[in-house]
């Protein structure tokens, strides 16, 4: 399944002020209701929860998240994450 969200707005602050922010999983983290950073296996590589509800329907996922590009210079980032159902999820990460 391929979730892509798109949405454009304009924030006032210094590029640079916001590229920190965005670089940083634990802060956008706290923007996301149900997300969570957990643990940090290296400078790339976050573990994390997030809990989603839609109507009556809600589900618990455990995943990983890792920065593959960072390049200030353009103010371009990619990241890759994979999350799956903790009743699947039976090793913790």
């Amino acid at each position: 399944m391929v979730l892509e969200i798109t949405k454009k707005f304009t924030v006032k602050a210094p590029p640079a002020l916001v590229w920190a922010f965005l670089i940083d999983p634990n802060k956008v983290a706290r923007c996301l209701p149900g997300a969570a950073i957990t643990g940090q296996l290296d400078e790339k590589t976050f573990i994390g929860t997030l809990s989603v509800k839609v109507g009556p329907v809600s589900a618990s996922y455990k995943g990983m998240i890792v920065r593959l590009l960072t390049g200030p210079a353009f103010w371009i980032g990619l990241a890759a994450g994979v999350l799956l159902d903790r009743l699947l999820f039976r090793r913790p990460l």
